[in-house]
């Protein structure tokens, strides 16, 4: 009975520690498309580059942003892509610890 029961804790300790960091992955990547989406919409209001946006947000972010493609197809729409390092809660071999997460955003002025 021991050996079942210490392999049913073994796989239940296995099994929170793979949601716990696949919900971490979804929480950064849901706060990466915020991020995207106001640079968009902010951009296309302003008539000014992402970057600015960028610009103006706190120094403890934390977020390792990196601002990948502003490309304005026809002068109305502008389509942003940013990309940040999302680094795992807790490290575990059959997770991925380090990962480059991008979420696209795109906006219309007018």
């Amino acid at each position: 009975m021991a050996p079942m029961f210490i392999g049913l804790l073994m796989f239940s300790t296995a099994t929170l520690l793979v949601i716990v960091t696949a919900t971490s992955l979804i929480i950064f990547q849901k706060r990466l498309t915020g991020l995207a989406e106001g640079a968009a919409l902010w951009s296309a209001q302003q008539g000014l580059p992402a970057d600015n946006y960028f610009g103006q947000l706190p120094e403890d972010a934390g977020l390792d942003l990196v601002l990948s493609d502003i490309e304005v197809s026809d002068g109305k729409t502008v389509t942003v892509q940013v990309c940040g390092r999302w680094q795992a809660p807790i490290s575990i071999s059959i997770t991925p610890s380090n990962l480059m997460v991008c979420s696209h955003a795109s906006a219309r002025a007018g």
